[in-house]
């Protein structure tokens, strides 16, 4: 029994925008095109600054507001501050290393002052009382 296997898989339509006829993106796709998070995009949604519509349950962004949030490439706010934190990391690293010297300066301190103040070892005794010596 040969069961018929079509030879085109139907294509689902694409969806359109009901009030533009504008082509539709999920969220996800609408994320990718626009280089954010799924959840800055729906961020941007729940804030008013892109406008979405519902199309069988889905909440979907017009193709042209994905666009329009799109960022660069190399985002401005990366390359506007990369100098000034390529400064700052080497403030910070050198400032590791100081307190790391600090630190290792007190540790040895402590150390010197904890042998000086250790008390003499006493002798051993046994735990057993009645070997012990009178006198």
């Amino acid at each position: 029994m040969e069961q018929a296997v079509p030879s085109e898989v139907p294509v689902p339509e694409a969806p359109q925008s009901e009030r533009t006829g504008e082509r539709l993106l999920t969220v996800v796709r609408a994320a990718e095109v626009a280089g954010v998070s799924e959840r800055t995009l729906r961020r941007y949604v729940r804030s008013g600054r892109v406008s979405c519509e519902r199309w069988r349950g889905q909440t979907m962004i017009p193709a042209a507001e994905a666009e329009r949030v799109r960022r660069p490439a190399g985002d401005a706010h990366t390359d506007r501050h990369a100098p000034d934190i390529a400064g700052r990391v080497q403030d910070l690293e050198a400032r590791i290393r100081e307190l790391e010297a600090d630190r290792d300066a007190w540790k040895a301190q402590a150390q010197a002052l904890v042998l000086a103040l250790a008390p003499a070892p006493s002798p051993r005794r046994p735990w057993w009382p009645w070997s012990r010596r009178a006198g």
